[in-house]
């Protein structure tokens, strides 16, 4: 895609993400053996959403793959609290594979945005579509997704000590305005305090292509298949926003019915504040049958916080 002459690009700083990558012969195999995703479907243009699961199908990580430097390399986007338990777990199942696990230190994560129809000249190319990814002199750039169709963002990984020439013309924006947009996007990140919670369902990993039900065995496969071939999930992640300003509010917090806010009925996935702090937007995950406007609410130091429901782009309706 060729860019434009006009419009402002947007860079933010992403610290909370961290960058892991898998070489080896055997990288690609062994992680098709661990992850939910079809990790052999990847490619040199494709990137995936991804998911961690302990052998009762409970979500341990959540996690983006990118292709690598070479054909046998797989890079992990992951959240930087989950590096160390991630890490200790996969490795005690490496074994023999020719599979070596590295944290990517040198290399910075960035959350960039610009506008549909006006790019920065400074960007020659940009990802077309939704999980796409691209390697240009500025970095691997990897199309994410968003709530609204003309809004483009997208992450990129750059080695930390590679001086960016424009820089200075980049409009800086703010991190959690970029952990906002994840959450209206409706892409979930488990972080240490959500871990082992979750069966991947319930985060809608299963409506966002996070999960491959034609792909082998990995730890927890059983539970999630049958979720999905012999159940009805009556349990999905939902979008929602404090209608008070300055609420404080934190992963793996309860999510109640105002009229009975001592007998939780979900848990909050990841939050973030919005213009300065005017509202807080979250992640949460409850029952279909538990979503009245009316009695919604979120828990913290302060009691039943009321919240509003916002819209995913895409739906979660019961099947």
């Amino acid at each position: 895609m060729q860019a434009k002459q006009s419009g402002v690009a947007t860079l933010v700083s992403c610290p909370e993400i961290i960058c892991i990558e898998v070489q080896g012969a055997d990288a690609i195999t062994f992680l098709q053996s661990q992850l939910t995703q079809d990790v052999q479907l990847l490619s040199q243009g494709r990137a995936a959403l991804s998911g961690y699961c302990s052998p009762k199908g409970r979500l341990l990580a959540t996690m983006i793959l990118l292709p690598g430097p070479t054909a046998e390399d797989v890079r992990i986007l992951i959240r930087a609290d989950l590096a160390e338990s991630f890490l200790k777990r996969i490795r005690m199942f490496v074994m023999r594979s020719k599979a070596t696990f590295t944290v990517r230190d040198d290399l910075s994560i960035l959350g960039l945005n610009w506008s549909a129809d006006a790019v920065q000249a400074d960007w020659p190319s940009l990802p077309d579509t939704v999980w796409q990814t691209i390697t240009t002199e500025q970095g691997q750039i990897t199309r994410a997704p968003s709530k609204n169709t003309d809004e483009a963002r997208a992450w990129l990984v750059r080695p930390t000590d590679k001086p960016m020439a424009f820089e200075g013309q980049l409009k800086p924006a703010d991190n959690q305005d970029w952990q906002a947009q994840d959450i209206l996007a409706g892409l979930p990140w488990i972080a240490e305090s959500t871990r082992d919670l979750f069966i991947p369902q319930s985060l809608n990993m299963d409506l966002i292509d996070g999960v491959s039900f034609s792909k082998g065995c990995y730890p927890g496969q059983e539970v999630v298949a049958r979720a999905h071939y012999r159940t009805q999930v009556r349990r999905r992640m939902h979008a929602g926003q404090t209608l008070e300003s300055n609420i404080e509010l934190a992963p793996a917090a309860d999510i109640v019915e105002k009229d009975a806010s001592d007998r939780p009925v979900g848990r909050v996935i990841q939050t973030a504040q919005i213009n300065q702090g005017a509202h807080a937007v979250v992640l949460f995950e409850a029952p279909l049958d538990k979503l009245d406007p009316e009695k919604l609410a979120v828990m913290n130091e302060d009691g039943a916080q009321a919240i509003e429901l916002v819209a995913l782009p895409y739906s979660t309706a019961a099947e």
